[in-house]
């Protein structure tokens, strides 16, 4: 249980805080003052399904940490394109915005890969430190 409040709540928590400032800050680019609430309810959907393809992921070996973070994103990748369409996110006819947001998910997935990469490699620094 403690890996899972690890893990999944931290990556959901951050996830939705990066992808709520991203937003925030497209809709203040663009002069959009009001924003729906609704975005936030698909979001959150969202990420229980990232969290679900994460879950899978985490079951399966891998050789090191980055082979795992590029499959996986290269798996979440459509799936983000998927919520994108479905949730009319942004227009995929306008290519500026499906490059600025193909950037969004790349730039909110790196954060959340490097920060997990760093706790993981700052606990097994103190590990074996403790071994020492």
């Amino acid at each position: 249980m403690n890996h899972n409040r690890k893990i999944f709540i931290t990556s959901t928590a951050l996830s939705f805080m990066y992808a709520a400032l991203f937003r925030s800050a497209f809709n203040l680019i663009c002069g959009y003052e009001d924003s729906s609430n609704i975005f936030y309810l698909q979001l959150i959907l969202y990420l229980v399904i990232v969290e679900a393809i994460n879950l899978l992921f985490l079951k399966m070996p891998f050789k090191n940490y980055l082979t795992f973070a590029v499959t996986e994103g290269l798996v979440l990748y459509p799936v983000f394109l998927a919520a994108s369409y479905f949730f009319n996110w942004f227009s995929f006819r306008d290519w500026q915005a499906f490059l600025l947001m193909s950037l969004c998910f790349a730039g909110i997935y790196s954060l959340v890969v490097w920060h997990f990469y760093s706790r993981d490699r700052k606990e097994a620094d103190d590990i074996n430190s403790l071994i020492k």
